[in-house]
């Protein structure tokens, strides 16, 4: 079985130019696959080789969607104008055999936020935080399952499942601003949905947990509550909402994800499954947080990226990467090759060695858009070295 060596893309990024053309450059590139974002949120990107600044809309869907799969749900997706390109460049890759993996973000949606609030994640404050669908809601599982089936149909290798979960406080959506320091504890606990279809998962839990955070976080707002020194978050947490009452949400959390991953291995077949992994269960963005042993017969792939992260703590998330004759499924490594994260070929180089040594079944590379001519100079004489 081949390596897989991939590159996440976007939409914008197959636009005005010919889907052979990128093809090659990808394969001179030493790639041997794309993870194009078929389902994406908003923002905005610097884009030095095309567009420069660009401002993507809210969450889309790039391919061409099915609506009849969207019709039992409140929430209905928005076709992104490029769902055509896509379609045309998917079409060419299968005939160059060259494989392409659906990028899908789920519970990232800022559009279907903004227009269906009940849906999305409440904190314990009662505050509704747009850009983070809550997993819990049925709407939202139905929504997520309908896509995946959607995008096994339209035909990929693989479906790519990022932000599977709840998304949290630090997962920011808007121009954010904030004149306090926040506690590692303090985001956490803002980063915990009570949503009504969270409490009913969370029963008699429900209640403690909402009145003890938010004491707790009241008191560290009006600063009479000193921050807690050398103290793992576990520890924090617990002592902030009781040890059984934490206990309860986590699990609660990981009934409501291993379920919905089941809905969508039922819905997409045969489909290779990937999953965004979070190496921590108090992890709250756009990776899963599940322990591996969860995921076996659920998903065929889980990919552990390491954005935004240096380089001691990319090898210390390494670490958490069993042996390959211990593993269940395949383990994918995913890392940034250009600004921040990387600032000369040396970083490039040394960062794919890392995930080598590691012997992880797959690499993958964030992103083709951002990236200049040279940073993907760098990401060439890399592939061609390891």
């Amino acid at each position: 079985m081949k390596t897989l060596k991939s590159i996440w893309m976007n939409a914008w990024d197959l636009e005005a130019v010919e889907p052979v053309e990128i093809i090659n450059q990808l394969k001179d590139l030493g790639l041997n696959a794309c993870n194009l974002a078929l389902s994406y949120h908003g923002g905005r990107m610097l884009l030095p080789r095309r567009r420069k600044v660009f401002e993507q809309e809210a969450g889309a869907l790039y391919f061409p969607a099915n609506p009849s799969l969207y019709e039992t749900g409140k929430l209905r997706p928005r076709v992104a104008a490029q769902a055509e390109i896509v379609r045309k460049f998917v079409e060419i890759c299968g005939r160059e055999q060259f494989q392409v993996n659906a990028w899908t973000v789920l519970c990232h949606n800022d559009f279907l936020g903004s227009t269906q609030p009940d849906c999305c994640v409440e904190n314990v404050f009662g505050d509704c935080y747009t850009y983070a669908l809550c997993p819990s809601s049925p709407d939202v599982r139905r929504y997520a399952v309908a896509v995946c089936r959607d995008i096994a149909d339209f035909g990929v290798a693989q479906i790519d499942l990022e932000a599977l979960g709840f998304m949290g406080y630090e997962h920011q959506g808007l121009h954010d601003k904030s004149g306090i320091a926040l506690a590692s504890w303090a985001k956490w606990l803002l980063s915990v949905c009570v949503c009504r279809y969270c409490r009913e998962n969370l029963g008699a839990s429900a209640d403690e947990i909402t009145i003890k955070a938010r004491a707790r976080l009241e008191s560290y707002f009006d600063e009479s509550l000193a921050e807690t020194i050398d103290v793992d978050l576990e520890t924090q947490l617990a002592e902030a909402i009781g040890a059984n009452a934490l206990a309860a949400l986590l699990e609660m959390r990981r009934r409501t994800l291993t379920s919905l991953l089941d809905e969508i291995r039922q819905a997409t077949g045969e489909t290779h499954l990937n999953l965004r992994l979070a190496t921590s269960q108090f992890f709250s963005g756009g990776k899963t947080a599940l322990p591996l042993d969860d995921l076996t017969d659920r998903v065929d792939s889980a990919t552990v990226t390491f954005i935004g992260m240096p380089k001691e703590k990319m090898r210390a998330e390494l670490a958490f990467v069993p042996p390959p004759d211990e593993r269940q499924i395949q383990i994918f490594g995913g890392f940034s090759f250009h600004h921040p994260d990387c600032q000369s070929p040396e970083d490039v180089a040394e960062r794919l060695r890392m995930m080598r040594e590691a012997q992880l079944d797959g690499f993958l590379f964030y992103l083709y858009g951002l990236a200049s001519t040279k940073h993907l100079a760098w990401l060439k004489a890399a592939l061609a070295a390891n």
